[in-house]
Order: structure tokens, then C-alpha cells, then sequence
């Protein structure tokens, strides 16, 4: 009886040792997403700044300002 017991709650047990893992595991996972996530999109939004900074020093040693608004004149429409 003793025996039969003890195999029933070993049982449980091995259960529920596997379904809070794969629960852990999961939760783990989204974590790590979300992080990378994150990290992507700051090291994008870096990235853009650099390019916004090079491109308005770019066009502030472009020449006069009447030079800029005639290379400008069609880009608008």
C-alpha cells in the first residue's frame, strides 16, 4: 500500500515538475524576446539618428541657400 502511494505521488510529482518548467521556460523565452526586442530597436533608432545628424551637416555645407532651394525645387512634389 505504502509502496502504491509513494508511486502515485512520484507520479505527481513528475508532472508537475514538467508542466512549471515548460511554464518557467516559456515565461523565460518572452522575456528574452522582448529584451531583444528592445535592444533592436534602440540600436534602429541610433542608427537613424546618426544618419539625421550626417544628413543635416551634409546639407548645411551644401552651398548657399539659393543653390539648396534649386536643387530642392522639384523634390517637393
Amino acid at each position: 500500500m505504502t509502496g502504491i502511494l509513494l508511486g502515485i505521488i512520484g507520479a505527481v510529482a513528475a508532472v508537475g515538475g514538467l508542466i512549471l518548467g515548460r511554464w518557467m521556460g516559456r515565461a523565460e523565452g518572452k522575456r528574452a524576446g522582448r529584451k531583444e526586442g528592445y535592444y533592436d530597436a534602440l540600436r534602429e533608432q541610433t542608427g537613424q539618428v546618426d544618419e539625421g545628424r550626417k544628413a543635416v551637416a551634409k546639407g548645411r555645407d551644401a552651398g548657399t541657400p539659393d543653390d539648396r532651394l534649386r536643387r530642392n525645387d522639384g523634390a517637393w512634389q
